[in-house]
């Protein structure tokens, strides 16, 4: 089993406390030089760490942990769904992949171990664990909550939440007007469109942030940046505790 699902798994299961996984996870890190060079880590990249993954397992753990879903597949199989003007992932371990549906009124994933759950105005997706891949059509919200694993595709959303413990975030976003894309431990790679009406506000903690778009810098250090492109109305925010952020022009 991979050391941070380990880690994350003796964590859902009462073993360790939140600061000794954080803990546990960045000397992890550290052990892993190809990744993270000699780059140290300070107390307030721990806490850093320690807080997101409260708030990731606040947001994910009861769910999952129940299991009381409609719909459930043992095997490789999909689940093609009408779309809900609220959408929520959830993944405890594998990647997740947004690519662009081609019907405007329908979702469609496929994955193994993948659940489905509708009420009113909302549509929730889970997966326990494997690689799950979404066919997802504009949709106006959509949350996307990963303990171990990556979330990389093209999103289509008016307001936009993505956050992994332990993963890369590799997006194009598209048609939105805010959102905010959060990693513990993995880097950010993100495309906005040219004409992206965006205040974008990043920062790592440990790690690199660079960027290619053109727009009005309002405020830059080490490891933050506060970027307006065109009237920049609505707010894309951009953390990673460990990690290094590209901001990319799509």
């Amino acid at each position: 089993m991979d050391p941070r699902l380990r880690i994350l798994r003796m964590l859902e299961e009462g073993k360790i406390t939140v600061d000794e996984a954080a803990r546990l996870l960045e000397a992890l890190s550290r052990s892993e030089p190809y990744r993270y060079g000699a780059r140290r880590f300070r107390r307030d990249v721990i806490d850093s760490i320690s807080q997101f993954i409260e708030s990731t397992i606040s947001l994910i753990g009861d769910e999952i942990r129940d299991h009381l879903r409609v719909y459930r597949v043992g095997s490789e199989s999909k689940i093609d769904t009408p779309i809900k003007p609220k959408v929520k992932i959830k993944s405890m371990a594998g990647d997740v992949t947004i690519k662009e549906s081609m019907q405007s009124d329908r979702v469609k994933v496929y994955g193994y171990s993948i659940y489905k759950s509708v009420k009113d105005d909302e549509l929730m997706i889970e997966s326990l664990e494997g690689d799950i891949e979404v066919e997802l059509p504009p949709v106006h919200e959509l949350y996307i909550s990963v303990i171990h694993g990556s979330i990389e595709g093209t999103l289509l959303g008016e307001h936009v939440e993505a956050k992994t413990l332990s993963g890369d975030i590799e997006l194009e976003l598209k048609s939105i007007t805010d959102g905010e894309l959060e990693t513990a431990s993995g880097d950010i790679i993100v495309y906005v469109p040219k004409d992206a009406n965006l205040t974008i506000d990043a920062e790592t903690k440990a790690g690199d942030l660079t960027y290619d778009v053109t727009g009005e810098c309002i405020e830059e250090g080490p490891g933050y940046l506060k970027l307006k492109l065109n009237r920049g109305e609505h707010t894309l925010k951009l953390h990673t505790a460990s990690g290094d952020i590209e901001i990319r022009e799509a």
